[in-house]
């Protein structure tokens, strides 16, 4: 945990984060997800337990995951729809790390997200990441 911390901490007194720096301040923030002090796993994790804990841990009865709906809310509503390359060009590294940390403790204000890049993004990452892919591989 200390050395996340201190990732952390560099990160916040620099002003650009060099790209492999960035690269490896998101491995360290995956290996917390998985070891780490979150309960929540909303990336990494089976679609049947991501909906299991939003049934029970806030009462969501939709028939979709949360975070699957706020991101594309989200998207929606920073004209996503309308940007060119939206799924194809990278969003920060910095900001997508950020906001994938706000995700996975249940802040999902998406505060300070102001690019369509970062949520098209995390939706792919969130799809990629699945135990199970959505659509099973035989067909």
């Amino acid at each position: 945990m200390s050395r996340w911390r201190s990732y952390v901490e560099r990160a916040r007194t620099m002003i650009v984060l060099p790209v492999a720096y960035a690269h490896q301040l998101i491995l360290i923030l995956s290996m917390e997800f998985q070891s780490g002090p979150f309960t929540k796993m909303l990336f990494g994790g089976a679609l049947d337990k991501i909906y299991e804990m939003d049934v029970k841990n806030r009462k969501w009865d939709g028939n979709i995951p949360q975070v699957l709906l706020v991101l594309c809310e989200g998207f929606v509503r920073l004209g996503g729809c309308q940007t060119e390359g939206v799924f194809r060009l990278a969003a920060s590294a910095t900001a997508i790390a950020a906001a994938k940390v706000n995700l996975e403790r249940d802040d999902y204000s998406l505060s300070g997200v102001d690019d369509p890049h970062i949520l098209a993004c995390l939706l792919k990452r969130w799809f990629s990441d699945l135990l199970e892919p959505v659509i099973p591989t035989n067909f």
